[in-house]
């Protein structure tokens, strides 16, 4: 909810405007909400546009339109405060959460969506892309951290020409047939990969290290079976994963823990992906190195 013209609603937890608020599907209060009794999830939030959540982690991002300067995507936390008005942009104030994305000159975000198909090539999967109304463009953003926290500066994925109506994008999500799907003021349109995309491929994001978490997802045939096989040259670490069946977007992911283990450190972690059709027939990806 915006906060209606006045900044100071974003700040004060007795009233509506400048939240996120999270309800019941019968309209009751979560009794794990942060603040008891209230409907309020986050606050501090001026203009909020579009959301999205990622599939895997549960994260949800949300665009915030700013005034003349920073417009922000933000990773919503539980009960934390984004700023606004007192904080825009990355203020690293630390009574404040910064937002992932800050733009200036302003580009007004609007729909994001994380794309969780098949049906694009593997360095697609599971980034964060971002529709703008002032230019027209859509642009991605690979989310990185321990597995999303972060996102790296975004680069353009499609440009409409720019410039408001009638290519200004108003909302992004993904579709049930597995695509990018986007409106403007005047259409309702679809992006389709036309090249082929060799499965199954393994893709991966975050930060690898000791203790942190990795992202790691095999794009497949809907309904085969998949397994991960986990090594690391020179040690004796071998790890099977098994996240079951891949389903109808074609993607089977799972959140790999890093394991604190002293004979890892300083070595590559190598993983590959196998699929196994009904007729237990197998086909298995190249080795990614993460």
């Amino acid at each position: 909810v915006g906060e209606n013209g006045v900044g100071s609603n974003a700040q004060d937890l007795s009233v509506i405007p400048g939240k996120v608020h999270r309800l019941n599907p019968d309209g009751t209060i979560p009794a794990d909400n942060p603040f008891p009794g209230s409907p309020i999830w986050s606050y501090g939030l001026r203009n909020s546009f579009g959301f999205s959540f990622h599939p895997v982690t549960g994260s949800l991002f949300l665009s915030e339109a700013g005034p003349n300067s920073d417009d922000e995507v933000n990773r919503i936390v539980r009960g934390d405060n984004y700023g606004w008005p007192a904080g825009r942009g990355c203020a690293n104030d630390p009574g404040f959460r910064d937002p992932l994305l800050a733009f200036t000159p302003v580009v007004t975000p609007t729909g994001n969506a994380v794309l969780h198909s098949n049906r694009y090539p593997a360095q697609f999967l599971h980034n964060l892309f971002i529709g703008e109304w002032n230019t027209g463009r859509i642009r991605r953003s690979m989310l990185a951290g321990t597995p999303d926290t972060e996102a790296l500066p975004p680069s353009t994925f499609l440009d409409l020409g720019g410039g408001f109506e009638p290519n200004g994008i108003l909302d992004l999500k993904m579709g049930p047939d597995g695509h990018l799907w986007f409106s403007t003021p005047n259409s309702i349109r679809r992006i389709v990969f036309t090249l082929p995309i060799p499965l199954p491929t393994l893709a991966s994001s975050g930060t690898p290290a000791i203790g942190n978490q990795i992202l790691l997802s095999l794009l497949g045939n809907p309904g085969e079976a998949a397994f991960l096989l986990l090594t690391s040259p020179g040690t004796a670490f071998r790890r099977v994963i098994s996240p079951g069946v891949i389903p109808p977007l074609g993607v089977s992911s799972t959140v790999l823990g890093i394991p604190n283990d002293p004979t890892l450190v300083g070595r590559a972690l190598v993983a590959r992906g196998f699929t196994v059709n009904a007729a237990f027939q197998v086909s298995a990806s190249g080795p990614l190195e993460v």
